[in-house]
């Protein structure tokens, strides 16, 4: 026997013809250590389990899963189990948790509140929810939220008892940490009915942004008056058992926008899940702009939102090793697959260099094993399946002796394009230091691919390359937010490099950006949590799709973008600041231009404080993440821009990361308006300033001290 595939099989009524609903219940948590600023950090989730749920009549079984939820059936689930130290034989255990509870008034007990009681023995679970697809909301209309807060109606054991009274707290916070609205309920008679929901209709003026709805609950236990002989009788009041709980919840508004350029956008997704439904996100899809597809099928993106989609069919090391007919039959069928869907081409796999960076290894396998066999496939077919391009596989990070070994291995004639995951850690997107950096890999990357297009411009039995110079896609570009790790984005600092990603990709002429993901949690675990695995928190929705602040910054960027022509990158130093970081270009104060149908755009922010976003804790010490509303940027540079001639100042729109617009004061000296900007490491989106004097007073990528011109700089 196999210990590892146990599958308990249940006897009737639970082997009912049909698996039990699957539910993902979580439960918050706050760090109890501060925030390097001595903030409390911001709450996170923590998985609850994953449970099975059946109704039967009056009565719902609940079955707690204790082994891969994914492996089972109608009759049968698996069953992690143990072995047993010291047995005298070898002997393994596992255990099948099941509990029985009783809805009142036809009602069902929320999985978190059997996730609390089964998991950790409390009385008390709380869910915050609307049945408005994404919490996203037009301005005008009103956000609704039902909050729910209920105890499993089971027998308790001696000494426990349900809360009296139950209250019930809700505020909502901007993403300024200002309180837009709030509330209190409370219910008296909980312990006899132990459900309570309200529903809470918020204020239908809230302006374009992210907004943080927090839910708290406290139950209310009479204390038991006891008689002693000393002090007589105990006061009654809040018992130290009484049940607490807490949750957050994420909402949006935003308006109405119509791409008019989506033909010639950047904007694309490398994945994501049918949550809440497949028709929802493809309209939230269209909302967003997005053109590009990592995979599926262009007929249904384009009828859908006007999207194309490449193919990354995967292929791994040794996949039809020592089986040449069946290999050719796959690449065939594919190549056959991808013409049908009129997908563009073929990510020819993912991240083989990672076995070991930077060093060429399976460079030569992947070219003489797929590369090669998919070109040929190709070359000798139809006409519809020779329009398809071939890709590089998805290579991590600028792994420039990976992309020589495939030229020496004669692969690179073959290529049509190839496919970057440039990486980010702690660091902003513009910096230039370090392997896992995002600007830095773009421009290493494009250097290494025009030396290799010059230098093998052509097949060995000279046939020119059907791609001289090739195109440079980032199928996976990111911004992870997982919390309480130094090395990934707080949800401000996400919002904020998701669109300075994408302002940096434009200006190095990428040609697709595949945002890695849409959705937070995993293919094999869709809305689960594991909170000590990273790749939980990729996406611009959380788990359940529910806007995160990086979602309205990719919609902004994708906004100021629709339609827009790279001008020029620039910098400025600053009087009195150092600029001279290692590896990285001159200049505090950084821009880049674009001419745009809105008007003249210029995108600034300030390196005042570097590149390095947080700092691994030292030993014995924790990192704690920031509420979303904490600015992590310490120094406030107000500069004084010139305003375009051909607009008054009332005309000049600044915005922020989410697209909410600054209020400016406008300055004016004779004919010249200027307006003050209190530049950070967060980027402003500036519309209407004359960009061809602040082009003029800075060289691009040599900035004069002493040379600010009109670009007039002071410090705080």
């Amino acid at each position: 026997m196999n210990p590892w595939n146990v599958m308990v099989r249940r006897r009737s009524p639970l082997s009912m013809g049909k698996a039990g609903k699957l539910e993902k219940p979580v439960f918050w948590e706050r760090p109890t250590e501060k925030t390097a600023s001595g903030t409390s950090g911001t709450p996170f989730e923590r998985s609850g389990g994953t449970f099975a749920r059946w109704r039967l009549g009056k009565t719902e079984i609940w079955e707690k899963i204790n082994g891969n939820a994914n492996w089972r059936d109608p009759w049968a689930q698996h069953l992690t189990v143990k072995q047993v130290e010291n047995a005298v034989s070898r002997t393994f255990e596992g255990t099948a948790e099941f509990l029985l509870t009783a809805p009142r008034d036809g009602s069902t007990v929320s999985a978190e509140s059997v996730s609390a009681w089964m998991g950790r023995g409390e009385l008390l679970g709380l869910t915050v929810s609307s049945s408005q697809p994404f919490h996203l909301w037009k301005p005008g209309e009103t956000p609704n939220f039902t909050i729910r807060a209920d105890s499993p109606n089971i027998q308790l054991p001696r000494g426990r008892k349900l809360p009296k009274m139950l209250q019930i707290r809700w505020t909502v916070r901007d993403f300024d940490g200002k309180i837009a609205a709030q509330g209190t309920e409370k219910r008296a008679d909980f312990a006899q009915d132990p459900v309570f929901a309200r529903e809470v209709t918020l204020p239908a003026d809230l302006p374009r942004g992210v907004y943080f709805l927090d839910v708290s609950a406290s139950g209310f236990i009479p204390r038991t008056k006891i008689k002693t002989k000393a002090f007589g009788q105990e006061t009654g009041g809040q018992t130290p058992s009484a049940p607490k709980a807490f949750a957050r919840t994420t909402f949006g508004i935003l308006p109405d926008y119509e791409f008019q350029h989506r033909e010639r956008s950047i904007f694309g997704l490398a994945a994501s899940f049918n949550v809440p439904s497949e028709s929802d996100v493809f309209r939230l899809m269209d909302r967003m702009g997005v053109r590009w597809l990592r995979n599926g099928d262009t007929r249904v993106f384009e009828r859908e939102f006007g999207g194309i989609a490449n193919s990354h069919e995967g292929i791994s090391r040794g996949k039809f090793q020592n089986e040449p007919q069946e290999k050719a039959e796959w690449i065939r069928g594919v190549l056959g697959k991808m013409a049908e869907q009129k997908n563009f081409g073929w990510e020819l796999g993912n991240e083989w260099n990672m076995t070991k960076l930077e060093s060429g290894e399976t460079a030569d396998e992947w070219t003489h094993e797929w590369l090669l066999p998919v070109w040929k496939a190709r070359e000798n077919a139809g006409p519809e399946i020779r329009k398809i391009q071939i890709f590089s596989l998805g290579l991590a990070g600028p792994d420039l002796p990976y992309l020589r070994s495939i030229a020496e291995n004669g692969g690179w004639p073959m290529l049509d394009g190839v496919c970057l995951h440039p990486g980010r850690g702690n660091i902003t997107p513009d910096c230039l230091e370090g392997y896992w950096s995002f600007l830095g890999a773009i421009r290493r990357t494009k250097k290494q691919m025009a030396e290799l297009d010059e230098k093998y411009p052509e097949l060995p039995d000279g046939t020119p390359s059907r791609t001289p110079k090739k195109p440079l896609f980032l199928t996976e570009t990111y911004a992870c937010t997982r919390p309480h790790h130094f090395w990934y984005d707080s949800q401000r600092q996400a919002a904020e490099n998701v669109v300075l990603s994408h302002v940096l990709a434009m200006a190095e002429g990428i040609s697709g950006v595949f945002w890695y993901q849409l959705h937070d949690s995993v293919w094999h675990n869709v809305s689960g949590m594991n909170e000590n695995d990273k790749e939980y928190f990729y996406g611009l929705l959380d788990r359940h799709g529910a806007v995160k602040p990086s979602f309205i910054a990719y919609c902004t960027i994708s906004e100021a973008l629709d339609g827009a022509e790279f001008r020029k990158y620039g910098a400025f130093s600053v009087s009195g600041m150092s600029d001279s970081a290692r590896g990285q270009e001159p200049g505090i104060i950084k821009y880049v231009t674009f001419d745009t149908p809105r008007g003249p755009l210029a995108v600034l922010w300030s390196r005042a404080d570097g590149y390095v976003q947080s700092k691994a804790p030292g030993k014995g010490e924790s990192f704690v993440t920031p509420e979303p509303w904490e600015d992590h940027w310490k120094t406030v540079l107000p500069v004084r821009l010139a305003v375009s001639k051909k607009f008054r100042t009332n005309e000049v729109i600044v915005l922020d990361c989410l697209g909410r617009e600054i209020a400016i004061a406008a300055l004016k000296k004779g004919t010249t308006s200027r307006i003050e900007v209190p530049l950070t490491g967060a980027p402003f989106l500036i519309y209407g300033l004359d960009l061809q004097e602040l082009e003029e007073n800075s060289d691009g990528k040599h900035a004069e001290k002493e040379r600010l011109g009109s670009f007039d700089t002071e410090m705080p």
